[in-house]
């Protein structure tokens, strides 16, 4: 994965429109300098399209992290298993 600084870079040495779908995938990938970057480029016309294509990428983003969460709260509520013998503080 590329860091966020480095694919910036290379977004604005290339100098075109960015896509619609370029935007979702850099927002699915929490590249976000990139992201803003590439919405400054977006054509006008594109700009509903680009609001749903990151509402979308945003729902992914955040199943991701439910996902995660989920996991982590199942890993919380397993049980404890104690063995004897027994030492209290």
């Amino acid at each position: 994965m590329r860091n966020d600084d480095t694919l910036l870079t290379k977004l604005q040495e290339e100098g075109k429109p960015i896509e619609i779908g370029c935007l979702s995938s850099l927002l699915k990938g929490n590249h976000f300098k990139s992201a803003n970057f590439a919405v400054d480029t977006i054509d006008e016309s594109q700009i509903d399209a680009a609001i749903n294509a990151a509402r979308e990428a945003n729902l992914y983003v955040q199943q991701q992290y439910q996902v995660m969460l989920d996991k982590i709260e199942e890993e919380k509520s397993a049980p404890v298993r104690v063995v004897p013998p027994f030492t209290w503080y």
